[in-house]
């Protein structure tokens, strides 16, 4: 398979990523991570109590950004106390593993930032031949086959999303029982039926959509989350997924 221009790209965000991990070292490389879990945590009961989405994730990301240049801050701090001839030194252990690391963490992000631009449904062509071009090269092949896959609930998830950003789509899904059980349920009819949350969809009002007390209920609803894995399911098996948005079965061999 030749490379396209989204592969070119993911090599080259390697290497820098690698780069950054290899010159900062394990230790710092870790500071961010460590602080994005603890934070996580925090957000977590925050958006048990409130139902709140979008500011817990403001929480998340601005309490873990901020924790870390605390962290970062006091740790050179902590640097000046050392003799000049080894402040800078890092052994090359810790740079090559602070390098892998640092590949693998943020190729972690970067991989969900792709999986959510790809379900934004935008009208510029240009854009959408974007979105394309990344669904049809190797490396989101290999990853969706490698890593997405190895989770069942995250693979349905995201499958059902990409295809009820297609309206053309919608009228087949609608038939299906699992499309019916999902939003038959009467946490979904009151949501639907909520004037805010259609005023949301209307205006494409992100904000207002995550931070819908009624939306977060659902999201921590186990038995409707797994009507919406069912529907990714049946939307898999029944085909309604574009054969162009998914690696085929030859390259899940590969």
């Amino acid at each position: 398979m030749s490379l396209g221009i989204t592969d070119h790209i993911v090599v080259i965000i390697a290497i820098l990523f690698f780069w950054r991990g290899w010159h900062t070292g394990l230790l710092q490389t870790l500071f961010f991570p460590l602080c994005l879990i603890a934070c996580g945590m925090v957000a977590i009961l925050f958006f048990d109590l409130t139902k709140n989405v979008i500011l817990a994730i403001t929480i998340w990301i601005l309490g873990a950004i901020t924790l870390a240049l605390i962290i970062s801050t006091m740790f050179s701090i902590w640097r000046t106390s050392i003799d000049k001839k080894y402040r800078n030194y890092i052994f090359w252990t810790s740079r090559l593993a602070g390098g892998a690391f640092s590949v693998f963490w943020l190729g972690t992000l970067s991989f969900a930032a792709v999986l959510l631009f790809t379900l934004i449904p935008f009208s510029s062509p240009r854009i959408t031949s974007i979105q394309k071009d990344i669904m049809a090269s190797g490396s989101y092949n290999w990853t969706f086959v490698n890593v997405l896959k190895r989770h069942p609930m995250g693979t349905n998830i995201y499958m059902t999303l990409l295809v009820l950003k297609d309206t053309e789509a919608i009228d087949k899904l609608s038939q299906t029982q699992e499309f019916k059980d999902f939003f038959s349920h009467p946490k979904i009819q009151d949501l639907l039926s909520d004037k805010n949350f259609s005023r949301a969809v209307t205006e494409k009002n992100i904000p207002a959509l995550l931070s819908n007390p009624q939306l977060g209920s659902i999201l921590i609803d186990r038995p409707l989350m797994k009507k919406l894995v069912l529907l990714g399911t049946r939307i898999y098996e029944e085909g309604n997924m574009k054969q162009d948005h998914l690696p085929t079965q030859n390259e899940e061999k590969i």
